[in-house]
Order: C-alpha cells, then structure tokens, then sequence
C-alpha cells in the first residue's frame, strides 16, 4: 500500500516548519518510467523568487502532469494549459518569502494530486476532467454568448450573469480544504 503526502502549511502546525500527512491511498502502478517525469520539483520551499531555469521547470512539471491527467483529450488539455498559465502569471513576480512557501505547499499537494489523477480513473480524474468540461464551456459562453439573451426578463439575465458562480466557490473549497492551488 503507497501512501500519499500531503504537506500541511507552518501556521497548522507549531513543532516543525513542515509537516507531512500521510493518507494510504491504494495507487495504480503505472508503466516503467513514465512516473519520473512527476516527480517533484525541489526538496526545500523556495525563500527566494524563483530563478527563470526553475519557473521553468516547474511549469513544464505542470504542464506534464496536468495533460498524463486528462489523457485523450485536446480541449480538456488546452483547460489545463490555459488554467497553468494563468496561475503562472498570477503569481511570477511573489517575492514574499511566506508567500513563496505557501504556494510551495501547494504546488506540491496540487502536483500530488494530478499525479493520483493520471495514475487511476478515481475522484480525482472525475474532478480534473470535470473542471477542464466547466472551464471549456465557461470560456465558450464568455466568448459568444446566446443571441437569444437580448430581450429576456432581469431574473434570467441575472442567473446567465450568476452561473458559475458556484463552481468558483466550489474550487475555492477544494483548494482550502486539500490546500491546492486549483
């Protein structure tokens, strides 16, 4: 039996700067080799802006992670590229060190779990694959929305208005409740 490490942030923990949590997880052993590309990308939380040679690396750990994720699939994948980027930009220019070692855990338990993503079709699939579909069609609406929109009563525009706006809260409670950076 593997087990999963999920790293829980300094202010949860008084002991030690880090903390590791174990959570048995039975994982699909995949193919000899494919899982070295995952591994994760430094030892130590950063206390330092990132140097352009490990931004780099850790985005294309990212990228390779995210697309082993949603195998099969071009538009989810382009989800995943577009959703890496974003938060790339985001944050490329923290230069605060306990920002820089929350967004370490993070990337971390985020690399951790597209990792379980790819390696077995479980929950973790269906909520990757799931946010790629909403985040596809979200961008779809936002670029062309219905022509029948024109002349419609106040409430409906408002719920057109409002619709995602549970799915952002329901991204904002997985990445508080697993501390993931999604």
């Amino acid at each position: 039996m593997n087990r999963l490490w999920f790293l829980v942030p300094p202010s949860q923990n008084r002991l030690s700067p880090v903390l590791r949590v174990t959570c048995p997880r039975r994982l699909v052993s995949s193919s000899a080799g494919q899982d070295n590309n995952l591994s994760l990308w430094v030892s130590q939380p950063p206390n330092t802006k990132l140097s352009g040679a490990e931004s780099r690396k850790l985005y294309r750990t990212f990228l390779r992670a995210g697309s082993k994720a949603v195998v099969g699939t071009n538009r989810q994948r382009k989800q995943i590229w577009q959703w890496t980027r974003t938060k790339f930009d985001k944050n490329l220019t923290e230069t605060d060190p306990e920002k820089l070692g929350d967004l370490w855990i993070r990337s971390q338990n985020t690399l951790a779990f597209l990792k379980i993503a790819s390696q077995r079709k479980g929950l973790e699939h269906k909520i990757v694959r799931n946010l790629c579909d909403f985040q596809f069609y979200q961008n779809r609406f936002n670029e062309r929305p219905n022509i029948l929109r024109r002349n419609i009563p106040s409430d409906i525009s408002y719920m057109h208005a409002h619709c995602m706006d549970d799915l952002d809260l329901v991204i904002e409670m997985l990445n508080q409740e697993l501390d993931l950076c999604l």
